[in-house]
């Protein structure tokens, strides 16, 4: 077994955004790593299928074309070894063309839950458009659909094919250990092994689109993750 983090980094009037996506494996690759292997299936690397549709094609879909999709983070979060960064061209852009609204405004989604011990995964998506908005922050219906379809793309199965061997990353949320930084505040990290790690994940998760706009203080401007 394997668990993997990937980081997704845009930028959206200057201000820096990041989603993070998990996903676990019992695959053993043939030739590539697992983290190239993720990368690609989550369609970001240009030639290997499902390029540029997938996950990515379905989140640029969304999103205003002032989103810059940046780069790409992908680790095996227990093996110092297993890493990939791909820097994305500069035409790796949003698809929605309408006035954009604020980085703190935010397609918001939700994820149902499996077990009664760790809560509900969401994902705040940035680059909303003034044409997905109704009265009272209210989504269209044709907006509510492209958020599904990013929605039905997180709680999907991923695979790459590596010389004939379909690897399968199965997406999940992560629980992590609680603990105090030496300064006395509270923080969150991954648990010190795998086995630990893996008592705290849920799986088979489906994803919902939230019907109305979300926010995100962080990105405001000047602070922007």
């Amino acid at each position: 077994m394997a668990i993997l983090e990937a980081r997704v980094f845009q930028t959206f009037f200057n201000q820096q955004c990041v989603n993070t996506f998990h996903y676990q494996t019992n695959s053993i690759p043939a030739s590539v790593s697992l983290s190239l292997a993720l990368t690609a299936a989550m369609g970001f690397v240009v030639g290997i299928p499902p390029s540029p549709a997938g996950l990515y094609g379905a989140w640029k879909t969304l999103v205003a074309e002032a989103v810059t999709f940046t780069e790409v983070e992908v680790k095996n979060v227990y093996d110092v070894t297993d890493f990939y960064v791909l820097p994305l061209s500069s035409n790796n852009t949003g698809a929605a063309i309408s006035t954009p609204l604020s980085p703190t405004m935010a397609y918001g989604l939700q994820s149902s839950r499996t077990r009664t011990d760790i809560r509900r995964g969401n994902r705040r998506l940035v680059g909303v458009v003034e044409g997905a908005n109704q009265d009272g922050g209210v989504l269209g219906q044709g907006t509510i659909d492209n958020i599904q379809a990013v929605a039905s793309e997180m709680q999907a199965d991923l695979s790459y094919v590596d010389e004939g061997n379909p690897l399968t990353f199965s997406p999940i949320i992560v629980s992590k250990e609680k603990y105090v930084t030496p300064n006395g505040t509270e923080a969150y990290r991954y648990y010190q092994t795998l086995a630990e790690q893996e008592a705290h994940v849920m799986s088979s998760v489906i994803w919902n689109a939230v019907p109305t706009i979300r926010t995100q203080t962080s990105r405001q401007y000047g602070r922007g993750v």
